[in-house]
């Protein structure tokens, strides 16, 4: 029976890991694509401030 008990804690323990291992993951990788999109957008405003200044310069 004991045996049974240690066997049922094991799986319950590296099935809730797993999961929490995937959860955590999909958010890094939601994390990521934020980050990605936002240094687009910073550099899409820096050329655009870039060229502006150009352009008042000339």
């Amino acid at each position: 029976m004991e045996a049974l008990t240690a066997l049922g804690l094991f799986l319950f323990v590296t099935i809730f890991s797993i999961l929490i291992t995937r959860w955590l993951g999909a958010w890094m990788l939601r994390i990521n694509e934020v980050i990605v999109l936002l240094r687009r957008i910073d550099s899409k405003l820096t050329d655009e401030s870039k060229n502006s200044f150009i352009k008042s310069d000339v």
